[in-house]
């Protein structure tokens, strides 16, 4: 039998929040730790400021896989995916 968590994250939006709250928290992070503002950021990242504002305010960032790769090496990020095989994921979560 399944475990709750297991079929939550068979969802793919559970893994596209996933990837958005960690696009989120090093996109804050770097802002934070540089001291730029919403302008210099978006600036520096080649997006518009409304953009950076919509994601900053919605944590939703959708980016093209391109942008997100270079995005997270702007920001000192390596954009590593990594695709693991489903069922041993669910094997290893259940084992836990």
């Amino acid at each position: 039998m399944r475990s709750k968590y297991v079929e939550i994250t068979l969802d793919p939006a559970y893994w596209a929040e996933r990837i958005n709250n960690d696009i989120y928290d090093a996109l804050v992070t770097y802002m934070e730790d540089n001291n730029l503002n919403q302008s210099q950021f978006a600036n520096y990242l080649g997006i518009p400021k409304g953009r950076l504002s919509q994601i900053l305010n919605s944590g939703e960032a959708n980016f093209t896989i391109e942008k997100l790769c270079d995005i997270a090496l702007k920001i000192n990020k390596i954009p590593k995916l990594q695709l693991q095989d489903k069922k041993l994921f669910i094997n290893q979560t259940n084992s836990n």
